[in-house]
Order: C-alpha cells, then sequence, then structure tokens
C-alpha cells in the first residue's frame, strides 16, 4: 500500500502507515511515516483461525493515541488486524474504511471455489462453508458434512487441537460478519466482491468499486517487440501456489504438440522450492525443454520483462480480485491468457485484448495454446485491442474522492 499512500500524500493526504512486525517500530520510508506493531508470537491455533490478537491490538491502540487519525483504512482482516482494531479506532472518533483485497477475507477455504469444484456465491453459512474448508484440508465430503454438524459446544474446549476446528471455523466465519458490519465503508476491488458483500448483509451505500491500478511510475517503457516467426512464448509471473496454478501449464504443455511453444514461469517461491508445486514443475522442466523454471521479476521491472513475450498466462484455480498482473501485461502491451474466473474475466475480454480458457482444465488450455500457436495473426490482432490500463493513481484519486465524501459527512 506504501504506493497508494504516496500518492494520496502528494494530492494533499496525510498518511502514515500502521502494519504488523515482529517487533514495535517505527520509522520513516518512501516520505511515510511508518509504525509497526508486534503481535502475539505464540502458536495459537484460535488466532490461525483469526481470533483477535490482543497484544497487536495494544499495540496498535498506542499508536492511534500518538497519531489520532481520523479516518483508519485497513487493507487486510488476519489475527493481528481483527475487527479490534476497529473498535479502536471508533473509540477514538475515527471512521473505518476496509478495503476487501482477497478471498480469504470472507472465505474459510481461501479461495472462493465451493467443495473447490466452481465459484461460491460468498455468502457465509457456517455448517455448509466449514465442510467446504475441511475438504480444503483433506477430509472427505461426508466426514467434512458430519463435522460441520456437531455442536461448537461439544468440540470447542476439547484437548485436541484437530477436533476443535470445526468450532474455530464456525467461530472465524460469524467473526467475518461482524467485521463487516463493524467497517463504516468497504472498498471492493472487483464487481463479484461487491456482489459478495451486497449477499452478506452490507449496504450498497456502504459500498465503494475501486478497482486496482498498475503503478506505471515505477514501470520502464515496454522492451521492443519480439520479432515475428519466433514460435508461441508464453510467461507466467506469480506465486508458485496451487492456487495461482502455474503446474496447470505444466500438465497444457505437455499435451501440447507444437515443439515451438514455450513456457516460462517466473515464479514466486515462498516455500523456498519445498512445496509439491514447484517440484511438479520442476520434474516437467527436466523432461520438456519447453517449459523453464526461473526465478521471479523485481517489481520494477515485470513490464519490460512481459514485452517479450507473445501472451501473460494467469491460470488461477481462484477467484481473483485483481489481478494486477494482467494490468502490468497491459501496459507491456501484451495479451493475457487467462483463466474465465472471477476479476480475471472481468479485465480480459475475450477475443479482444486476450483468450479467456475453462479453468483447471489442461486440456482445454492445450487446445487454446495450440490454436494461439497456429495463428500469428490472431495474437496481433489481441495486442491491437490493448487499451491503456487503470493505473494507481486512478485508484489513489478514488480514495481521496471517498475520504473527502467521509470527512464531510461527519463535518470535519
Amino acid at each position: 500500500m506504501r504506493g497508494l499512500a504516496q500518492r494520496l500524500v502528494a494530492m494533499g493526504q496525510a498518511c502514515a502507515i500502521a502494519a504488523p512486525g515482529a517487533e514495535t517500530a517505527q520509522y520513516e520510508q518512501g516520505g511515510l511515516q511508518v509504525f509497526r506493531f508486534a503481535g502475539d508470537p505464540r502458536p495459537r491455533l484460535d488466532l490461525a483461525y483469526g481470533a483477535p490478537d490482543e497484544i497487536a491490538a495494544a499495540g496498535f491502540a498506542a499508536i492511534v493515541e500518538r497519531v489520532r487519525p481520523r479516518i483508519v483504512h485497513l487493507h487486510a482482516r488476519t489475527a493481528a488486524v481483527s475487527e479490534r482494531l476497529m473498535d479502536i479506532a471508533h473509540a477514538a472518533g475515527a471512521t473505518v474504511v476496509f478495503t476487501y483485497h482477497t478471498p480469504t477475507v470472507s472465505c474459510i477455504r481461501g479461495t472462493m471455489m465451493l467443495f473447490g469444484e466452481a465459484p461460491c456465491d460468498g455468502v457465509v453459512r457456517t455448517s455448509r462453508c466449514t465442510a467446504c474448508a475441511l475438504t480444503g484440508h483433506g477430509a472427505p465430503r461426508p466426514v467434512a458434512w458430519l463435522a460441520a454438524a456437531l455442536p461448537g459446544a461439544v468440540t470447542r474446549g476439547v484437548p485436541w487441537p484437530r477436533l476443535r476446528i470445526p468450532a474455530l471455523m464456525a467461530d472465524a466465519q460469524a467473526r467475518i460478519l461482524s467485521f463487516l458490519a463493524k467497517a463504516d465503508h468497504v472498498v471492493a476491488v472487483s464487481q463479484w466482491v461487491r456482489e459478495v458483500l451486497a449477499r452478506n448483509g452490507v449496504p450498497a451505500a456502504k459500498i465503494t468499486v475501486s478497482r486496482q491500478g498498475v503503478d506505471l511510475q515505477t514501470s520502464p517503457p515496454p522492451a521492443a517487440a519480439r520479432p515475428a516467426g519466433a514460435g508461441l512464448r508464453i510467461a507466467y509471473f506469480g506465486r508458485i501456489d496451487p492456487t495461482k496454478g502455474p503446474d496447470l501449464l505444466a500438465l497444457a504443455i505437455a499435451q501440447v504438440k507444437n515443439p515451438d511453444v514455450r513456457i516460462d514461469i517466473y515464479g514466486i517461491d515462498q516455500a523456498g522450492g519445498a512445496g509439491p508445486t514447484h517440484a511438479c514443475l520442476a520434474r516437467q522442466a527436466a523432461q520438456d525443454p519447453r517449459l523453464r523454471l526461473l526465478p521471479s521479476v523485481e517489481a520494477a521491472a515485470v513490464t519490460g520483462v512481459m514485452a517479450g513475450y507473445d501472451l501473460v498466462a494467469i491460470p488461477s484455480r481462484w477467484l481473483e480480485t485483481g489481478p494486477l498482473v494482467a494490468l502490468e501485461a497491459f501496459a507491456a502491451g501484451v495479451p493475457v491468457l487467462g483463466a474465465r474466473l472471477g476479476g480475471i474475466a472481468e479485465l480480459v475480454r475475450d477475443g479482444v485484448d486476450g483468450v479467456l480458457v475453462a479453468p483447471d482444465d489442461a486440456a482445454a488450455w492445450a487446445a487454446a495454446i495450440e490454436q494461439l500457436a497456429a495463428d500469428p495473426g490472431r495474437i496481433e490482432a489481441l495486442r491491437q485491442g490493448i487499451t491503456a490500463p487503470r493505473t494507481m493513481d486512478a485508484s489513489a484519486r478514488d480514495m481521496a474522492a471517498l475520504y473527502e465524501r467521509i470527512l464531510a459527512s461527519a463535518g470535519a
């Protein structure tokens, strides 16, 4: 959020950043005052399911007492950034704005994919959500439904952590609804988020839709286009994680017969090479020279690297709220090959500036890649269909206008 805050400061807004950290600290970075507040270091199971971290809340309270903000804008919902922070802000007379950035805000499974199969309506329903989340942890569906039906009083106090999980999940869902109710205003970064908020009882007047924007100030001009006739080149930029779907690209290229297709995975590997998704990619890359597993790219260099490709792939298996990588691809003048799902489908115009493919379907992805490889003219037509993406400056203007409305209504 640093880039957004810097732009708000340039627009005349006084901003400071407060964020959880390993220890309490205060410093200046990029012209912004930054405060860190420490949380509970103990590995508590209830904190993993979003129970308020009272140590973090006390640290945040000290920052609020010092800064005395009129608006507190939260960009996460975790144990450290819980509804307790809203209570503290309200007690200090501040208005609380919350931006819904990822499905983890209101989906206990974390993907907004019902039982991992299809987009969910997002309505928080305790038994259904708990059963869905338990299957995500590997429980067979009948067992998950049975566990979800157990009264919380039966399992909440048992000494065995695994048996407490259904009750913890139920508690977490109640906190989700309380969190959304306590927010004075909620920013939805995509249309599907706005719909989920509405289905969960958030009044329309309390919701502002403001999509993310690409930071063009830190992105170099796009590199020169790659020479024609060099075959189809596709790149993936993002986390090595099943929800992001880079392994789907490996499964797809194994079915592609065209020898002149290459997929480069610029992966952010938070597991340090130890995760199963990374292992899958590494095995496939060792067997097929058309697939390369490469180091991640610095944020400031992403669009320049993208510009050397025909397509940027976004094969996500969860409901993206952005994704920012689509905007970066468009800034680089590169079409997107993306999953027909969530925010990807909201940003990419199928057949105009990209191609949308059935999510989590390796055969469909392989077929789309084969078709695009056989028709270079289609790639060029998609390039021509790209328009300038939304920028972070536009997002900042939205937030500045929202803050001004809030302060005007409060008589500040």
